[in-house]
């Protein structure tokens, strides 16, 4: 684990000049001096072909040899073994539960069953556990009782509720996970698990199962730019021997994968793009800065008003030879070059990803657990699907 790490970290210093501009800010970008080839490569690619890169790196044969030999390496750094575990149907619809989040849940509960068989906790921690509904099927599926925390009190009392209805035991407290001194319950005899726990929480978690000793944990971070204003720090012994940093772009870059986003929202996405590139395109023409953030119900006009809109936001007309079917021409021809050089980028999304992953992992093997890292599911259920699984004692 600590030799990837490594190696994750010296392939992002390395390449730091390619994944930190962002192709839908920086028009050209800085990199494009330095790998013509590739730039002209990925500039000329058809939607279709980028929809099939965005999923599989290798999905075109032609390919420049330096775009190529990224793909391999940032490929070959981050294949994850998949977590063992038992092969269930589906369980009946949760209710409250949308139906990939219960197949995260449940898939979360099949890989970590037979650790917590083998490190058999007197109670099981929840951490941000919501309304419970992973603590319910733990609760049922290993027998074991459950305390959900979290900052909602009316989740919390809802998984006691829920819990109940069941009939299996499940009791919540309700408190700030980043600030709560954790209760009684979370102490040696305790197991701790957090699925999707943001940022921080995940690091409240690890910080206070080690405090207390719990002697089991099984984590499934996400993200990770959510992180204190100070930004996203390293915990792991040896990169904060290396000062090492991620900015809040990579981090945010790490979690921007469609991965099993509906094809409406494909569309819906792709939309928005063209016309925040079409006024930035205006712009551009002014000298002016970027548009910034657009709320959502903004693009719900049409693709001519909402430019005077936008410029009106700038205090700016549109031009008076403004044509909106020639300008959405270019702006989307605009976005489907961005979208190609975005590609270059998107290569190093999962290196980010893994490398903040395995940084925690490694922080619990140097205070003394053994540790584990796989994903527990397929990516098409989660793309977050890299599972930590540390014990203190010898089996995991």
């Amino acid at each position: 684990m600590q030799q990837r790490l490594q190696q994750l970290a010296d392939l992002l210093e390395r390449t730091q000049p390619l994944w930190e501009p962002r192709p839908f800010r920086q028009r050209p970008a800085s990199w494009e001096a330095t790998l013509p080839e590739v730039a002209l490569w990925l500039r000329d690619r058809r939607p279709a072909e980028i929809d099939a890169l965005e999923q599989d790196p290798f999905a075109l044969s032609d390919m420049p040899g330096a775009y190529a030999a990224l793909a391999m390496e940032t490929t070959a750094l981050t294949k994850i073994a998949q977590w063992p575990r038992q092969n269930r149907p589906p369980g009946k619809p949760m209710r409250g539960v949308k139906g990939r989040k219960q197949r995260q849940i449940e898939a979360f509960q099949l890989a970590v069953s037979a650790p917590i068989t083998q490190a058999q906790p007197q109670r099981l921690i929840d951490w941000c556990g919501g309304k419970g509904h992973l603590s319910r099927l733990l609760a049922t599926q290993c027998s074991c009782p459950v305390c959900v925390i979290d900052l909602s009190e009316a989740f919390v009392t809802a998984s006691e509720q829920l819990g109940a209805a069941v009939g299996v035991d499940v009791t919540g407290i309700a408190g700030d996970v980043t600030t709560l001194t954790p209760p009684p319950q979370m102490d040696s005899a305790a197991g701790l698990v957090a699925l999707h726990a943001c940022g921080m929480l995940t690091d409240a978690a690890l910080h206070w199962a080690t405090q207390r000793e719990v002697p089991w944990l099984a984590l499934v971070p996400c993200c990770h730019h959510k992180a204190p204003e100070a930004g996203w720090r390293p915990r792991s012994k040896l990169l904060m021997g290396q000062d090492f940093r991620l900015p809040a772009t990579a981090l945010r870059m790490a979690i921007s994968d469609e991965g099993p986003a509906s094809p409406g929202a494909r569309q819906r996405r792709r939309r928005e793009m063209c016309w925040r590139i079409a006024v930035d395109l205006l712009l551009a023409d002014r000298g002016e800065t970027p548009l910034g953030s657009v709320g959502r119900t903004d693009y719900n006009r049409p693709f001519g008003e909402f430019c005077q809109w936008a410029m009106a936001r700038r205090g700016l007309d549109l031009p008076t030879t403004f044509d909106a079917d020639r300008h959405h021409r270019r702006a989307a021809e605009a976005t489907r070059h961005v979208r190609g050089l975005s590609l270059l980028r998107g290569l190093f999304r999962r290196p980010v990803e893994l490398l903040c992953v395995l940084d925690r992992a490694q922080s619990l093997a140097d205070v003394g657990y053994q540790t584990q890292v796989a994903t527990f599911c397929e990516r098409a259920i989660s793309p977050r699907n890299l599972l930590i699984v540390a014990s203190r004692s010898s089996a995991i």
